[in-house]
């Protein structure tokens, strides 16, 4: 497979099994996997991208949904490891290393994960929004279903409605949260 070594394929079979480490340390049973998660994250960023396209903002939705798709791939090395277990210059640190490794064979793949990550681009800050919100809406899900320790995710809604581009696609992002939570 042109491009796609051995540890990239092994680092997306693993992340069907990885699950999301923040739901763990909340009590929820059965996580959903850091693939379901970048599954989510994808589908979102067509939706989101696709209504900025229609309000005539310049932006691959193709590129954006595959920076969706691998913004988490490096986790198929290290896990998911929560933000405050160790500190944020660690945790970014060791991600660029692996980052590095795990894309050396494919510079199309890492370049989309550091653009990600750099927060730069309309792709990545699109990426980005979407990731919050598939968290958010996962949060209302565990929530409804009785987990109530994921009560503290709702602190994830005023990340995404202070979010740059939030107004832009307010009704569509509060329309997909009101399926999952009352307005907060």
């Amino acid at each position: 497979m042109m491009g796609y070594n051995r540890k990239i394929l092994e680092c997306y079979l693993a992340l069907k099994e990885i699950p999301r480490t923040g739901w763990l340390q909340r009590g929820v049973l059965s996580p959903e996997s850091v693939a379901s998660h970048a599954w989510g994250t994808a589908f979102l960023t067509m939706i989101l991208g696709e209504e900025l396209q229609r309000k005539g903002y310049n932006l691959s939705v193709e590129k954006a949904i595959k920076m969706a798709l691998v913004h988490d791939l490096h986790e198929g090395v290290i896990g998911d490891i929560p933000s405050k277990s160790i500190s944020k210059r660690l945790k970014d640190e060791l991600e660029r290393q692996v980052i590095e490794d795990l894309f050396s064979e494919n510079p199309s793949l890492r370049d989309l994960v550091l653009e990600y990550l750099s927060q730069k681009t309309l792709e990545s800050k699109l990426v980005r929004l979407a990731d919050l919100l598939d968290m958010a809406l996962q949060a209302g899900e565990y929530l409804k279903a009785g987990f109530s320790r994921v009560k503290d995710f709702s602190n994830v809604i005023e990340h995404i409605r202070s979010h740059e581009l939030y107004e832009l696609l307010r009704d569509t992002i509060e329309y997909a949260l009101s399926l999952r939570w009352e307005r907060t």
